[in-house]
Parts: structure tokens; sequence; C-alpha cells
């Protein structure tokens, strides 16, 4: 069921039962309990959400999207877990999704960890630091992250292209190591991230903020690494680099999340 479509679940169902009147006497009562069962979720969520009306700014503008969007999330939960958020993260984190209309993957983080927050049970995951977190994203960062969260695989594989500057006795010039490109992977392209020349910075970001961590060592020889080794991405900075007469080789490193991220992610991905 979508988030969207919670308040008009009843109205649905109806007109459901309108255009099939031989199931009408049998589909009707579970119809109308689905509708009743969700209306008493959204009464609770609005009582729980109450206090937070008169404290933080710009809840006004967006309390319809959000009492729609913690109904979806809290609709399985018997009633007695749901609790008023934490004003420490449902302050800042509803003033946020009023300036995120048009960013609907930050928006869902938003939501969600305002839905562990109102869960008694899981509501300690709801660490006070996400709510920067999820402020400091890109929504390509936020796709990357989902990713990680559908546990196709993990940890990813990526590599650094390097090139070992010799040491040059005429110029006294010291030999160093140059990485003309990092964070190769095949990751960001699976996450559907746009603007190619800024995943290695959506990489980096992830690392700053903690989610992520990259582990260096060999990366073996399953199938992501041979699609890493053999796709146009790789191969394409390789061929650009050994027309200019480096001696290139590759740095392997796994890119994993971390136990903060994966607790991001119980807390502002999957709730």
């Amino acid at each position: 069921m979508d988030q969207d479509n919670v308040k008009s679940t009843a109205e649905a169902a109806s007109e459901l039962l309108k255009s099939v009147p031989i199931y009408q006497d049998a589909l009707q009562p579970a119809m109308i309990e689905i509708g009743k069962n969700l209306e008493t979720v959204a009464k609770t969520v609005r009582i729980a959400l109450s206090p937070l009306s008169a404290l933080v700014w710009g809840y006004e503008q967006i309390s319809e999207y959000l009492e729609s969007a913690l109904t979806y999330r809290l609709q399985g939960l018997p009633l007695d877990r749901i609790k008023t958020p934490s004003i420490a993260i449902a302050g800042p984190a509803i003033q946020s999704l009023s300036f995120a209309s048009d960013l609907p993957e930050l928006r869902e983080m938003w939501a969600n960890l305002i839905a562990t927050s109102m869960d008694i049970e899981v509501s300690h995951k709801a660490h006070p630091s996400f709510v920067e977190v999820i402020r400091q994203l890109d929504p390509n960062e936020a796709l990357i992250i989902n990713c990680f969260a559908s546990k196709r695989y993990q940890p990813w594989p990526m590599v650094h292209i390097c090139t070992d500057i010799k040491p040059s006795p005429e110029t006294e010039m010291r030999g160093y190591i140059l990485t003309p490109y990092r964070n190769i992977s095949l990751l960001p392209i699976i996450a559907g991230c746009s603007a190619p020349d800024l995943y290695s910075a959506h990489i980096d970001n992830l690392v700053r903020l903690g989610l992520v961590e990259l582990l260096q060592g060999r990366l073996g020889h399953n199938d992501m690494v041979r699609e890493l080794y053999n796709s146009e991405l790789l191969q394409g900075k390789l061929a650009y680099l050994e027309s200019a007469a480096y001696k290139l080789y590759c740095d392997d490193y796994m890119i994993k999340m971390t136990d903060f991220g994966q607790l991001f992610i119980d807390s502002c991905v999957t709730s």
C-alpha cells in the first residue's frame, strides 16, 4: 500500500466492491475493517505528534504528508508501541522535511527516522546524529545507501588506479605514487546515480560521515570483481592513462557498511 493512499483506502475498497458486486458480501467486512484499522492508527499517530505542532516551526505545512507517511510506516504495530517522538530528533527532522519536497530520496529517510523514533521497541536505534547525517547527504548518496540496504552485494569491490613516479637524478625529484583515479566501483552505477564525475566524491562523503569504510586487500576472482575489471568504467580510464605512457597498476579495495552505517540503515532506510 502506497503511503499517499493511506487515507483513501476505505473509499478505494468501496469502489472495488461496487465494481465486483458478486463478492460484495464476502469482501465488505474485511475492507471495512482495514479502513477502520488505518483510521485508528492515523488517529494514534495524530495524537502522538500533537505535542510537536506548537514546538516545531514548519509543522503545519507538512502535517498532512507527515501523518499519512507515518501511518503507512506504523500501521502494522500494536497501538501501545506508538509514542511521541523525541523532540531532539523529530524537531529538526520535521523542519528539514519542509524543505525536502523535491528530494524524495531524502524525504523518505526523514520519515523513516521519525517513524523509528515513535516505535517504543526500536526508538533507541534512532541516533540523534542521524539528523545531521541526512542533512549532509546528496540524493545520489541516498541511492547508494539504499543499494547497501538491499544486501545484494556486500562488500563491494573497488579499485584505485595508481602509477609509480620514479625518482629523477637529473631533477633531484623524489619518487612517489600518483593516484589519478580513486574509488572506482560499479556501486554508484547499479544504484542509479547520476553525474558520473561525482562518483568518487560521493564515496568520500559516505566515508567522511562514517557510514562506509574502505578496506584494502586482494579482491579475489568472484563475479563482481570480474565485472568491475572488465567494465567500460575501469577499462576506459586505464586506456586513457596508458595512452599518456603511464605505467599503471590497480590497488584493490572493498567498500562496506560500518556498524554505524548499518544502524543508519535500520533507522532511516528499512523502517
